[in-house]
Order: C-alpha cells, then structure tokens, then sequence
C-alpha cells in the first residue's frame, strides 16, 4: 500500500506529543543525532522554537529551499554562512536563526519527505536522481542535517556558557565504509576458471574479491563484500563459498544483495539470507537492494522482518550525493506506525565504477571527492560502492582500485 500524502504531512503538523512535549518524529531526530550529543540533549530541545502548522498546500514539488544566515559565531558550521531549510518551514520574524524549527527541518530532510510526496503522487523513482527534474541539487550535495547538529550543538553550549567538548563530549571521529559490490553477470556459479570468459563476454575489467583478500581489509575503513545469492548458484561454487569464507576470516563483513524481484517481500528476504547463511556458514545481517529499487513504505520494514539490522540502499544509483541530505546511521523510521524500525538505514553515497552513469567517471571523479570531503568535514558516516567480481582482475583494475582507495582513505596502504 502506497503511503498517503496526508500521512507524511502530518507528521509535521501533528499536535500528539508525548514526554516533555516532544513529537514521536522529534525524539526520532534527537536520538538520530546523537553522535553530536550523546549526553545533555535536554540543553538542544530548550533552544528550539515551537513547531509551525503544516498544511498540504505548503508543500511545494519540486521542493523549495531557503537560505538562514547564521551568527557570525557559527558561520564555519554553513555553506556561505547559511545553512539551508524547506522554505515551507521559513520562520517568521527577525531573528530567522532562532525562529527556525530546527528539529522539524531535520525530519523533512532525513526522511526525504519531499521525495516521498513524489512518489506518493507520481510514481516510485527506484532511486534515479534524473527523475526529480529541477529539483535543487543542494539537497544531495550537502549534509544539511549534520551541520543543523554541529549548529545546535555549538549554540547550546553557548547559551550555557559552557565548552562543547566539556558539555556534550569530544565531536565524532568522520567513519568511511567501502562496499565491494561483486558481480557474476550472466553465470551461475562463478569460479575461477570462469573470470577469464566473463571477461570477455561483459567487457568488465573489475578488481576481484582474491586480490582484495590478497591485500588485506583496510585498517581505517570499513569494508563490506556485497553478494548476490547467484554467486553461490549452480554445481560450481565451491570457488565461490571458499573465498567467501576466507574473506570473513580476513575480517571482511558479508551482505546480501538482494533480488530485484523482491525488495519488500519478507519471506523472499528470509529465504535469500538463510540460504547464503547455510552456505557460507556466517550470519548475514546485512542487505541492499541491487537494483536499488527503494521503496519507501515497504522496502525496510520488510527487511527488518526479514531478520536484516542494516540496510545500504539509501542512495542514488546515477549520481554522488546525500539522498536524505545526511551522512550518519539512523533507524529507518515508520510513517503509518510512527516509530523507528529495528534496522539501520546507512548513507550509501555511490557507486564506482557506474555502468548507469558512464559520465561520473572524469570529472565523477571530482563530484566524489566533494561528497568525501563533506562526510570528513562534518564527521559523518558513509559508504561508496565499488563494483567488484570474485577472480581475476587485471594489473589496470589494481591500480584503479589503488588509487580508489587512496581518494577514499589517504592513510591506506
């Protein structure tokens, strides 16, 4: 069942509050944000400014975005010395920065709710950012939600007099993750005498899961080897599941990707993880969709049922960027039930190389960059995705992969 528009709006304009309160969809955002202040959040909700009424004629699509200029004491913490918010949730007033609805103009972000409304009205984009015409692509290029924390943090330790680090503990340290997504296109049971003939067939010329292992986990990233349960199809895949299991020897985390036919059924779900568990003889807790087919009201409650805690898919499959304009984990939250669900949504901010968008290479190359320095700048979380295949891999490939690994952690050797 597709999620109502009138559902999403009222999550803003709801009047039910519960303790101190505070809506259901403001503690979501306060515990969300709580690598920014992991004590004294109390010191963040007495700043804030009473929510305004949202209506359904407020809401603009494409969406809107306005600019608060903030003190000359938080310039640092914008863009230009602003920080951008939904127009519809302007404040009125002189003092813009104090008025503002700070917590409510993280919700709008982190759940995308102009999206949504999108695909709501007009279909599901199954992640392709080219869909959203003349949307402002600052949403994607910012993590406006984390520099609202890093604001908010910032202010309340000044109305307190008080110093950041003594009040709400040191700032987080920025954590990269690598997503090594393999691929086995057009063949069941890949081993290793089959990569010279994908090779050939599919033009691929991709770094492989043994050299990974050859070289060894990075010590300042998190890695993730991503498979899809065809890997580990046919009568020749022992290759396969033998270096599967080396690699989470090796400390490599296991994910599943999902099936394309299935991105919100749970029982798919179930059968997919519990196969590949039995095979590899590993517990596997983590999934995407590698079709990236998002969808919203379904795709992460039906892999929390599924048994998943962590899901990759929030991203775009044909640019660099913040989907939700945020770069940490968060619990995915229910619109209907109105609470979080028990699986992580990590930012998942792209993929390289990209057969959908053959342009991001080049200047891609820049684009990604940008987005890595803003993840380290507001000391985020993040994943890029890297396609990879099981065996092979020419000498070209180890460089490129070198020289990836190099943009995302210069300290890697």
């Amino acid at each position: 069942m597709a999620l109502s528009s009138t559902r999403i709006l009222e999550a803003l304009g709801s009047a039910e509050t519960i303790a101190g309160g505070l809506s259901f969809e403001r503690l979501h955002v306060l515990e969300s944000l709580s690598r920014y202040w992991p004590r004294h959040r109390e010191l963040i909700v007495a700043l804030l400014a009473k929510p305004p009424p949202m209506s359904r004629a407020r809401i603009t699509l494409p969406p809107k975005l306005a600019r608060i200029q903030l003190p000359f004491w938080a310039e640092d913490l914008g863009v230009e010395g602003h920080l951008c918010i939904p127009a519809e949730l302007w404040p009125k007033g002189p003092a813009a920065w104090q008025d503002t609805p700070w917590l409510e103009v993280a919700f709008w972000f982190l759940s995308a709710m102009p999206e949504q409304l999108f695909a709501d009205r007009f279909g599901n984009i199954h992640s392709q950012s080219e869909r959203l015409q003349s949307w402002p692509v600052e949403m994607w290029n910012i993590a406006w939600v984390n520099r609202i924390a890093l604001f908010l943090r910032r202010w309340a330790a000044r109305h307190n007099n008080r110093n950041e680090d003594e009040l709400f503990g040191p700032l987080p340290k920025a954590q990269l993750a690598v997503a090594h997504l393999l691929e086995a296109p057009g063949l069941a049971g890949a081993s290793r005498k089959s990569a010279p003939l994908m090779a050939r067939l599919f033009g691929e010329d991709l770094f492989s899961l043994e050299a990974l292992i050859e070289r060894g986990k990075s010590a300042h990233l998190r890695e993730i080897i991503f498979l899809p349960v065809t890997i580990l199809a046919g009568s020749k895949c022992a290759d396969s599941i033998s270096l599967l299991r080396s690699a989470a020897d090796a400390r490599f985390e296991l994910g599943l990707s999902l099936s394309g036919d299935c991105p919100a059924e749970p029982m798919s779900m179930t059968i997919q993880r519990e196969r590949v568990e039995a095979l590899l003889e590993r517990r596997v807790r983590i999934c995407r969709s590698d079709a990236a087919r998002l969808d919203w009201a379904r795709s992460w409650a039906a892999a929390a049922d599924a048994g998943f805690r962590e899901d990759f898919t929030l991203g775009f499959v044909d640019r660099f960027g913040f989907r939700n304009s945020a770069a940490f984990s968060t619990a995915a939250w229910h619109f209907a039930q109105r609470t979080a669900l028990p699986i992580q949504q990590q930012p998942f901010i792209g993929l390289t190389p990209n057969p959908n968008a053959p342009w991001l290479s080049g200047a891609g190359d820049d684009a990604l960059a940008n987005v890595l320095a803003e993840a380290r700048l507001i000391r985020g979380v993040a994943c890029i995705g890297r396609r990879a295949q099981l065996f092979g891999g020419s000498r070209k490939a180890r460089r490129a992969h070198d020289e990836f690994m190099s943009l995302v952690a210069p300290d890697h050797s």
